[in-house]
């Protein structure tokens, strides 16, 4: 979860970055290198994402075939 976190923020903070440059000199003033880095962390936070949520989904799940596998308890 941090690793998404930090890559969304590295992510958001270059992409700032870049569009103050564009704003103040145009297209030539685009650093590309931090647009590739920018990327990465893009691609970086998306595939943390999608496996921690697949991970939280496999334990709801577990938990749920668990639960539904326990047997009642016998009145006294």
């Amino acid at each position: 979860m941090a690793i998404t976190v930090l890559a969304d923020w590295t992510e958001n903070l270059v992409q700032l970055a870049q569009l103050s440059r564009y704003s103040a000199g145009g297209a030539p003033a685009l650093q590309a290198a931090w647009i590739r880095v920018a990327s990465a962390a893009t691609s970086l936070k998306l595939t943390f994402f999608s496996a921690s949520s697949l991970l939280l989904l496999t334990f709801v799940a577990m938990a749920l075939l668990r639960f539904a596998r326990k047997p009642a308890p016998v009145a006294p």
